[in-house]
């Protein structure tokens, strides 16, 4: 197996090949009850992070504004999601497994700009759908309460 596949395989897995991951032509499936465990915790810090953003931008009427709530009101105004990262990576080895004749840098910059405009057409798209910003963040604020009761089940099995 080439390095670029293995990198690839590591980020989607988190771990070597051998420690409990499955791999066939459809994409790689957690076998192993640990990983899918501190996948589920993952997912569930980021969509607290996301619910206290929620509650941050309603809570922009404070009667006291310190700098640590300063600081964590621009901490959560720059915070990109970090869970989107392995969710790249997974697409981009199912890419790899799809099309493996392409050139592996080809790929990744095609998949790059496809992700960069479908997250801008997107979010475009959302906010005119969706144009009273409090409903946006309530909207935001229900799918993440819904994620974080899903990772509390998909453990439980």
């Amino acid at each position: 197996m080439d390095g670029c596949r293995k990198l690839c395989l590591f980020c989607v897995a988190g771990d070597s090949m051998d420690d409990g991951t499955v791999q066939d032509r459809d994409g790689i499936f957690f076998a192993s009850r640990p990983q899918m465990l501190n996948l589920s915790v993952c997912v569930t810090l980021e969509a607290a992070v996301m619910i206290t953003f929620c509650f941050d931008c309603f809570a922009e009427m404070r009667t006291r504004n310190t700098a640590f709530k300063q600081a964590v009101t621009l901490f959560l105004k720059l915070y990109p999601g970090i869970l989107i990262g392995g969710v790249i990576c997974y697409v981009l080895a199912l890419l790899l497994f799809s099309f493996p004749g392409l050139d592996f840098g080809s790929l990744s910059w095609i998949a790059a700009g496809v992700t960069f405009l479908a997250v801008g057409a997107g979010s475009r798209l959302l906010r005119y759908a969706i144009g009273d910003k409090p409903l946006r963040l309530e909207v935001l604020f229900i799918v993440n309460i819904f994620i974080v009761i899903l990772s509390i089940i998909a453990t439980g099995y």
